[in-house]
């Protein structure tokens, strides 16, 4: 992937309301296919698992899929990433597995990396797999891709994207105001209106093209928290109607 340096840009953007159209580089490949982004889910994630016992006397338990937890992440161009979900822990000996977490893993041909900005830390019940801080059925909505070359795209299902961080480290993020655009200069453009914005091809995007949707909040990784006698009851009553 090839990437143009432009040498003048601190000193394009020192002045952006000089003249009209001030071109604003950003550092990524095909802006206009990214702002297509979209994403979608084989079905609700934390469904279709089910518990398997194996082993003798010392058993291992499984968590198994009984249907496809795959997400693809879609471009205009016809591109495609697909992830695999994959849980860990998704086996341990002698007891079962009453905490894990997911991420996902990239599929054969897919390059990007993905993650979920939901909350990863679950809680698993032998056949659903809850989101340990509410106990809702898992189902994010809101994911990172991460390109080979150090570009992330914050998108939501339903909006689109939301947040772009170039290598350069400037970042455009879509509010219901319209778009924040942090240059390399750590200049703060509130919109884009009377700028022109490039990528790295030279393609040009107008502002209509962006859209305009609440921003990303990207919160700190959960941590498992325990639950106590609670949840200690939940796991009791799981292996008690197995028995």
């Amino acid at each position: 992937m090839k990437r143009t340096k432009s040498t003048f840009l601190a000193l394009v953007l020192l002045s952006p309301m000089a003249a009209n159209a001030v071109p604003l580089f950003f550092d990524v490949d095909n802006l206009s296919d990214i702002l297509s982004i979209s994403v979608n889910e084989s079905g609700v994630l934390g469904e279709d698992w089910v518990e398997v016992i194996s082993g003798g006397i010392i058993p291992t338990f499984t968590i198994q899929e009984t249907a496809a937890h795959i997400v693809t992440v879609s471009f205009d161009s016809g591109r495609t990433d697909e992830f695999q979900m994959v849980l860990n822990p998704a086996a341990q000996p002698i007891l079962p597995i009453l905490f894990t977490n997911a991420s996902f893993s990239a599929l054969s041909g897919t390059e990007s990396a993905l993650y979920s900005i939901d909350n990863n830390s679950l809680l698993f019940t032998g056949s659903e797999l809850l989101e340990d801080f509410f106990f809702s059925i898992y189902d994010p909505d809101r994911y990172r891709l991460t390109e080979t070359d150090g570009v992330f795209y914050d998108f939501r299902q339903g909006v689109g994207l939301q947040h772009i961080v170039d290598p350069l480290g400037q970042q455009l993020v879509f509010g219901t105001g319209g778009v924040l655009f942090t240059s390399v200069t750590g200049d703060v453009f509130t919109s884009l209106d009377g700028f022109t914005l490039l990528d790295r091809q030279g393609n040009l995007v107008s502002y209509g093209d962006v859209v305009s949707e609440p921003p990303v909040t990207v919160p700190e990784p959960g941590t498992l928290a325990l639950f106590g006698i609670g949840l200690f009851g939940m796991g009791m009553s799981r292996r008690k109607k197995k028995i």
